[in-house]
């Protein structure tokens, strides 16, 4: 059922390193913060960092590859 919602965008499916399937319904641009401590993933949105990566990879093109989307997975852990 969750992979019809993946197929329609509605929402995407997130492999984390221990290979856990996870969905997530906020399909706006994003990255995450993941717990190495506890497989923890949290949303992280900021518009300024988005706009970093944007010029940046609109000025350093990588070769044999379109850009899509850009994803950041930033691994740590969260303060107690």
């Amino acid at each position: 059922m969750l992979d019809k919602f993946v197929e329609t965008g509605l929402i995407k499916r997130i492999t984390t390193e221990k290979d856990v399937i996870r969905y997530d319904g906020l399909t706006i641009p994003h990255h995450h913060l993941h717990s190495i401590d506890s497989q923890r993933i949290e949303d992280y949105m900021d518009e300024e960092l988005d706009k970093i990566l944007k010029e940046y990879f609109k000025t350093k093109r990588i070769n044999n590859f379109n850009i899509e989307e850009i994803a950041l997975q930033m691994k740590g852990k969260f303060n107690k």
